[in-house]
């Protein structure tokens, strides 16, 4: 009488005598479909990259904000392609050690598009901390209020796009978006009003833009080493002058002076003139591709980020690296908070780093992205496996416990 209810207790049956449905046998039904759809959705090729594309201060250094992306590297035709994109962006206090507070995220489930190691700033800061721009690889563009709750003031009609690339002037008075399919566009941040509208095909693959510090240059460069600026003024916006720098344009920068400009082209550095136009210096560094570079205060150094060698702090004058030890981040993007003597680093490990500006050491670190696709397919089959001998063992004892019953 005992073992009369514990077999009720075990078992639904549907046929006394002949068909019985055990909860545990349920709850493996229920466990193998589950994995046979993990089995489907599984990913079988591809290596899994996150990295931090943008970063930016307000002006008052009590907001920054990080824009990443994620995918897999796959080899295809020959080509290298990065599958299953996501997109996040978020901000956070950078005197405090909270979490960074998602504004936005978008996955984008088997699309292929070619990543690199180019420019690919798909979001910018307004100087006052209250406005967030987001160019989404494959969605529409966004508007974010962020002085409060983040809020969605503006969202544009979605049209076929593959790099944009943003950014504010550093009064906020003047926004610009270089890429596909916009050419170059530069606009009146309160107004809307166009300044300046560049076809594609003029622009060059893949750009970038700056602003001078004094909001009265802008410039476009590209790989096929074309470094365009123009003169900014009340009535409109004129040419200012084309810069040689040579092919593989990887980043440049206006110094604080607003008199120089730096252009990097892969691991050699040259230093412009502004007023004739004429090369400075230019010098090697021990790294193979600069990512990142910004004049700092003083504008006596230049600091340059890289995947491979992390930040490099040269002296301007002589050219040779300073004795900082940074950590060894890979750098892709980085802004410099000179008001607050700090630097902020995003890396090829999907975070934002705080560093001292003086020392390089870390202050703090902040989670922005991680790779988000299916399960890899070994680890899904190993999952079968383990099911499969859960179920033998679970048969198994089942018939030794009913023959040991009749």
């Amino acid at each position: 009488m005992a073992d009369g209810p514990a077999l009720c207790r075990r078992t639904i049956s549907m046929q006394p005598g002949r068909f019985r449905i055990s909860l545990r046998q349920i709850i493996m039904a229920i466990a193998l479909i589950g994995i046979l759809i993990t089995l489907f959705r599984s990913e079988w090729d591809g290596r899994p990259w996150q990295k931090v594309t943008a970063v930016g201060f307000s002006a008052d250094g009590t907001k920054a904000f990080a824009a990443g992306m994620s995918g897999r590297s796959i080899i295809s035709h020959g080509r290298g392609f990065e599958e299953s994109i996501t997109q996040t962006v978020v901000m956070f206090d950078p005197n405090r050690n909270d979490q960074p507070i998602r504004i936005d995220e978008r996955y984008h489930p088997d699309r292929d598009v070619i990543i690199g190691v180019e420019p690919f700033q798909f979001a910018a800061l307004s100087p006052d901390g209250n406005r967030l721009l987001i160019e989404w690889l494959f969605d529409a563009p966004a508007d974010w209020d962020v002085s409060g709750k983040p809020t969605l003031i503006e969202q544009s009609a979605t049209v076929p796009k593959h790099r944009v690339y943003v950014c504010f002037s550093d009064d906020g008075q003047l926004t610009a978006k270089v890429g596909e399919p916009y050419g170059a566009e530069l606009r009146r941040s309160t107004t809307g009003q166009v300044l300046l509208s560049v076809s594609q095909s003029s622009v060059g693959f893949p750009p970038a833009a700056k602003f001078s510090p004094d909001g009265q240059l802008f410039a476009i460069g590209n790989f096929a080493g074309d470094l365009c600026l123009w003169q900014i003024t009340p009535s409109g916006v004129v040419p200012k002058g084309t810069y040689p720098t040579g092919t593989n344009l990887s980043a440049f920068a206006f110094s604080n002076d607003g008199k120089r400009l730096a252009a990097a082209t892969g691991g050699f550095v040259q230093i412009w003139n502004l007023a004739d136009q004429k090369r400075l210096a230019g010098f090697n560094l021990e790294t193979e591709w600069v990512a990142c570079t910004a004049f700092l205060p003083g504008d006596d150094m230049l600091v340059c980020g890289s995947y491979d060698d992390g930040l490099v702090v040269v002296d301007v004058a002589s050219g040779k690296p300073l004795p900082l030890i940074a950590p060894q981040l890979p750098a892709a993007c980085f802004a410099v908070d000179a008001a607050h003597g700090r630097i902020l680093v995003g890396d090829h490990n999907g975070d934002a780093t705080l560093l001292d500006l003086k020392t390089l050491s870390p202050i703090r670190a902040f989670h922005v992205i991680h790779f988000r696709a299916g399960l890899p397919g070994a680890f899904v089959l190993l999952m079968l496996v383990l099911w499969s001998c859960v179920a033998v063992w679970m048969h198994r004892r089942a018939a030794a416990r009913d023959s040991a019953v009749s």
